[in-house]
């Protein structure tokens, strides 16, 4: 009869990393979202990783300089759809590299410079999964070349299989941006209506990035929205209703803001309200852009936002969680935009 193999919990393998890979070696901090008192001096320049990856599940964040490179995570769920939103999260804090999961039984090592997984597909789909240990006596013999001078030195990240990083979540959200850009500008509308200028696309897509932002990290509440709509009873309405078109994310049926969409007359007095009630000059409205922004270019958006591309033109936007996404991430989308 063969023996039963033992599985390894997920702490020790996690455990098993730090020594056996030298991580413990170099700057591995901890995920907190508070100092301690004995590392104040860390906290200053690496404080707001380390708040960051607690925030996403993390356990442990590995630092070269101040650049987050490497975080480790444990979880005892490894069903499909968890996986996948453990990486999508982690995936948007935007500059770690690697993330190292420990599961029940086994120390999955993923590329985080892979796009993240869509609802149907699985992280060991397109190279995001490139290695395993299954035991503590693996990781030394299995991971070597995931060693801490390895990553310290830059010499792994010049291996070819992370020779493109365009899909690490900053670069693609800035490239998915400028997609959205262009398909905006080709938008056919009436002969008699102006096509929006450059700027008018600018404002429209960073005040949508901006009411995503806050909607994620629960700064525009559910009774925001609702005050506004009491408005008119169509907008109301329009609250009530899931989106008519499907979201590739299942969470993002619950997003107030792509209902506000399906309404230009809903969609600019948000606008406005905001305006008054947030910076009025950080993406200004005024009148010849509310002639030449349609309808047609507010579905537009809202399909998106949704996740509704073609396979040959894949966006990442059903993917982005504005709740992780670094703060300076927007400062960058308004420096783009």
């Amino acid at each position: 009869m063969t023996p039963a193999i033992e599985k390894h919990a997920p702490a020790d393998l996690l455990a098993a990393a730090y020594e056996h890979l030298g991580f413990n070696q170099g700057v591995l901090l901890p995920a907190i979202a508070e100092p301690q008192p004995s590392a104040l001096h860390e906290w200053v320049d690496r404080g707001d990783w380390q708040t960051l990856a607690a925030q996403v599940g993390a356990e442990k964040v590995f630092f070269v300089d101040r650049e987050p490179v490497v975080v480790f995570a444990k979880t005892a769920d490894t069903t499909p759809a968890a996986l996948r939103a453990f990486y999508e999260r982690v995936w948007c804090m935007s500059r770690p590299q690697l993330l190292f999961l420990a599961c029940p039984g086994e120390l999955l090592v993923l590329d985080l410079t892979k796009a993240p997984p869509k609802p149907d597909e699985s992280i060991n789909d397109k190279s995001r999964l490139i290695a395993v240990a299954r035991s503590v006596a693996e990781v030394q013999a299995q991971l070597a070349e995931y060693h801490r001078e390895r990553v310290e030195t830059g010499v792994l990240f010049g291996d070819e299989r992370f020779s493109n990083s365009s899909n690490r979540s900053d670069r693609a959200l800035i490239r998915d941006l400028k997609t959205v850009r262009q398909q905006l500008a080709a938008v056919t509308t009436r002969r008699d209506f102006k096509k929006p200028t450059l700027r008018d696309l600018h404002s429209l897509i960073g005040r949508a990035i901006f009411i995503r932002y806050l909607e994620d990290r629960e700064i525009l509440t559910a009774a925001y929205f609702e005050s506004l709509a009491a408005r008119r009873k169509e907008w109301a309405k329009l609250l009530t209703q899931a989106p008519t078109a499907p979201a590739i994310e299942p969470r993002l049926a619950d997003n107030r803001f792509l209902r506000v969409l399906q309404n230009k007359d809903f969609a600019y007095a948000l606008f406005d309200q905001m305006a008054i009630d947030f910076n009025g000059d950080t993406f200004p409205i005024d009148d010849d852009e509310r002639e030449r922004i349609q309808q047609d270019h507010l579905d537009q958006l809202r399909g998106f936002l949704l996740g509704n591309t073609t396979s040959q033109q894949e966006l990442f936007f059903f993917a982005y969680r504005f709740d992780v996404i670094p703060i300076e991430l927007i400062s960058t989308i308004y420096e783009e935009f």
